[in-house]
């Protein structure tokens, strides 16, 4: 959590006939948003700076591991 009560974690999505998906997600005025992953079915958001920036890990399309970086809606 930062100083703006924004938060970050991980929500269990499931779709449609498909495998569950583990995605980062944000919270941030009321608004939940799910982050989505780098193409594969996992992904968590760990920490966030008092600028709103996101950083955290997903797996890609061939379950790689990958870090990431969300900021400003990208």
């Amino acid at each position: 959590m930062n100083e703006r009560g924004e938060v970050v974690g991980e929500v269990t999505l499931r779709a449609y006939q498909q495998n569950e998906i583990r995605s980062p997600f944000l919270y941030s005025r009321g608004v939940t948003t799910a982050l989505g992953t780098l193409g594969g079915e996992l992904g968590v958001a760990q920490s966030i700076n008092n600028r709103g920036q996101v950083a955290g890990w997903s797996t890609d399309a061939q379950g790689r591991v990958r870090p990431f970086v969300y900021d400003d809606g990208v």
